[in-house]
């Protein structure tokens, strides 16, 4: 317990000394409401921080900024919903975004700081409602992904079109924070 405490408590800080921000993307799996093509997404989702990353050092090399300083960025953390309870919470605590297909794991959305970003994959029968009521209770910025949403068998069939919107989408939520 104390013990967990102190090892979430020295993350957070090492994080925060670092000035990252987090994207938390909701990865699922099982047979229901999972994304064929996820892991050419999160692929794509990497290339975006990275190349948020690059520019903005550029920039800051440019005006001459600290070493300090010039860490800040983004970083990507994967939710798989295997871990511990603890875990979970401090993850989606500690982002910025959190990215992700509806279902069950948006729930822990309840434990995000004021003015975090949620980004969802609605599915056919959802369109968001459930995620937009807890996001608007605790003072979070909901988003949903146009053009993204779940087929009659229950997943997300995705192709390059559909993975550009929510890139765009998370992109433009990026700028919004920066």
């Amino acid at each position: 317990g104390v013990r967990r405490a102190i090892e979430l408590f020295d993350r957070h800080n090492q994080l925060h000394h670092n000035n990252q921000s987090i994207i938390l993307y909701m990865h699922r799996t099982g047979t229901s409401r999972f994304i064929d093509e996820d892991n050419w997404l999160i692929w794509n989702i990497r290339h975006l921080i990275s190349n948020l990353n690059n520019n903005n050092n550029k920039q800051k090399e440019n005006e001459s900024q600290s070493q300090q300083e010039q860490q800040k960025g983004w970083r990507l953390v994967i939710h798989k919903g295997n871990e511990a309870i603890e875990d979970q919470i401090a993850m989606f605590h500690l982002a910025r975004i959190v990215i992700g297909p509806h279902g069950a794991a948006t729930a822990n959305t309840l434990f995000c700081k004021p003015g975090t970003h949620v980004i969802e994959f609605p599915g056919v029968q959802h369109r968001g409602d459930s995620t937009n009521y807890i996001a608007a209770l605790m003072g979070l910025e909901f988003w949903i992904t146009p053009h993204v949403w779940t087929t009659n068998a229950g997943f997300y069939k995705t192709d390059r079109w559909k993975i550009e919107s929510i890139l765009n989408t998370l992109n433009h939520v990026i700028s919004m924070i920066n």
